[in-house]
């Protein structure tokens, strides 16, 4: 019997191993990039309204599309964000943001943006070298990175092309031009956001941003979006629709009065584009 009992209790301690295991994995392959079939699924050109201080102040449009590029698998992820007439008067905002992430991997293979805003107009390329860890930019900087570091526009595609359900968390190192930035977050349900898809069933995260060792001051200055999200303690919130597609409904940043939401107002899928 006390043979038995050793037994009895050994195959309990490895069933519950296994079932702590088998947890583990589930809690994490949301987590890995899933390759050219998620890519497919998210394609898209989403165009958003976006305010300030509860007041409509610009628009903008992020496309998310394949683009084989030396026979490597890639998507190419675009953004503009223009000021309506109103407050263009105001602060001016016209910039342009791409980014080219690897399918494969989930990791950005280069950045690139065209910035015309009231207090700064820059052009900025930056290229990913994961063999060396460095990035290298047209500024005549480079800086190291880590091996699997995102950057701000191969973040949101991962919250989208990743099989993320509620429950699971999120963690990433992101290089946000020469500043590395720790961002951790967990899926919730949330409920549906107003407006044109209000009848979708909404996936929600709130990403906080903190300094991954010590973030030094940049050798330049950057545009209005860049400053808002990479700071200490600040949050980017994500409402996403249902998987496949994986919709970005709605997009918050900025803390207290002057946070900015970014609201999907229309669709384009490719085969419209």
């Amino acid at each position: 019997d006390q043979a038995k009992f050793k037994v009895d209790t050994k195959a309990k301690y490895v069933i519950k191993g296994i079932v702590i295991l088998l947890l583990s994995v589930s809690d994490v392959l949301g987590q890995v990039p899933v390759g050219q079939s998620a890519s497919a699924n998210i394609e898209g050109t989403f165009e958003f309204s976006m305010s300030y201080h509860g007041l409509p102040a610009a628009r903008a449009e992020m496309s998310f599309l394949q683009k084989p590029i030396d026979g490597a698998q890639t998507v190419e992820i675009t953004a503009t964000v223009r000021t309506k007439s109103l407050f263009k008067m105001l602060f001016h905002i016209n910039n342009f943001y791409i980014t080219l992430v690897n399918t494969i991997t989930g990791l950005p293979v280069t950045y690139r943006k065209k910035i015309e805003q009231k207090n700064i107009s820059q052009q900025l390329f930056i290229e990913y070298d994961r063999d060396s860890l460095i990035a290298r930019s047209s500024l005549e900087k480079s800086w190291p990175i880590t091996a699997d570091c995102l950057d701000l526009f191969s973040m949101i595609y991962r919250t989208r092309a990743d099989n993320y359900s509620p429950g699971q968390r999120v963690e990433w190192s992101v290089d946000i031009e020469g500043q590395l930035w720790c961002v951790t977050g967990q899926v919730v349900t949330a409920e549906p956001v107003d407006g044109p898809f209000a009848d979708l069933p909404v996936r929600y995260i709130e990403l906080f941003f903190s300094m991954l060792n010590d973030v030094k001051p940049r050798l330049w200055k950057t545009d209005l979006l860049t400053n808002r999200i990479a700071k200490e303690g600040s949050t980017l919130k994500i409402y996403l629709g249902p998987l496949p597609q994986s919709y970005p409904l709605k997009l918050q940043f900025g803390e207290g009065t002057s946070s900015v939401e970014m609201k999907l107002e229309h669709v384009r899928s490719k085969s419209t584009l």
